[in-house]
């Protein structure tokens, strides 16, 4: 919508100020009365406010462009899945430039200035085509594709924007076991902080931090034990089992995955209740808008604002 005011309002910007305000002039100059009564081309522009407003709010308009499309953009939260770090409501400024200039609407990087690393929070448009060989068995691939085309649980999430955490890198192989992320083998580094309160009787949250060797956050977890993991523990690859279950990929939980090149792997601080790579697999890297890094408002809690997003 932006960039369709900018294209608009440029139109008009550039008429009135290289056509019809230089013709006018023209005009003008070659009367007797231009000899006793100078004038320049801001008096011929036109008195017409549609054309008066795009002439005056071109500039702005530019700049504001140039700001959501090379320095930062402003998004709302939607829901819970980033908690505790991001709560529904919370409205956050992303870095467009944390990971290279792109060209808006192709989205192409022009400039690379850097890649996203594990912990990273990032936001991204929702994939569009499914990832290949995600769940490398012929009859759950088959229905997880299906769920791209019109009418399937993913298709209605195209061109929206997700927020999660980076938690594998290209030719990463990620596992999940116990409510634990293994990286490359290697199981991270957890310790328990506390239990939370919830509005929810039936659960019991708790929080607790991961080191993830070049940074450590919080997230939160159900007490007790895994239910999307406990479910193909007994379901096996059972497509059957895949529909009417969580619809999270069975393999993450027994062999690992390896992310492929160019793609990212990511979770939901709130892990239990986030729908994110575990279940509709990886995120392309020309799919990243860019990194979260400020909650500049909250209606519902003031004392949010400012808080630095990691």
């Amino acid at each position: 919508m932006l960039l369709f005011f900018s294209v608009l309002f440029g139109i008009f910007w550039f008429l009135e100020n290289f056509v019809w305000a230089r013709r006018k002039l023209a005009d003008y100059q070659a009367t007797e009365a231009a000899k006793k009564e100078p004038k320049t081309k801001k008096d011929f522009y036109s008195k017409n406010w549609l054309v008066d407003t795009c002439r005056s709010l071109f500039p702005v308009i530019i700049v504001v462009f140039a700001l959501r499309s090379f320095v930062a953009e402003p998004f709302k939260i939607p829901s819970g899945s980033m908690n505790p770090l991001l709560i529904e409501g919370d409205f956050i400024l992303v870095n467009k430039f944390s990971y290279g200039l792109k060209i808006p609407v192709w989205n192409k990087t022009a400039v690379e200035i850097g890649k996203p690393q594990r912990g990273d929070v990032i936001v991204f448009r929702f994939p569009k085509e499914p990832s290949a060989g995600f769940f490398k068995h012929p009859e759950l691939e088959d229905y997880y594709k299906s769920q791209y085309e019109e009418g399937g649980r993913y298709a209605r999430h195209f061109n929206t924007n997700f927020i999660k955490r980076v938690a594998a890198l290209p030719g990463d192989k990620i596992k999940y076991t116990g409510k634990n992320i293994y990286i490359n083998g290697k199981k991270l580094s957890y310790k328990y902080i506390e239990a939370l309160n919830s509005d929810d009787l039936n659960k019991s949250l708790e929080l607790w931090e991961e080191d993830m060797g070049n940074m450590k956050h919080q997230f939160q977890i159900e007490s007790g034990l895994d239910k999307i993991e406990n479910s193909y523990k007994f379901g096996g690859a059972n497509p059957l089992f895949f529909r009417e279950g969580s619809g999270a990929n069975p393999l993450f939980f027994r062999e690992g995955i390896v992310v492929p090149e160019g793609h990212y792997f990511v979770l939901g601080d709130n892990r239990d209740q986030s729908k994110d790579s575990r279940f509709w697999g990886f995120v392309p890297e020309e799919n990243i808008v860019g990194k979260a890094f400020f909650i500049w408002m909250n209606f519902s809690d003031f004392g949010r604002i400012g808080n630095t997003i990691k």
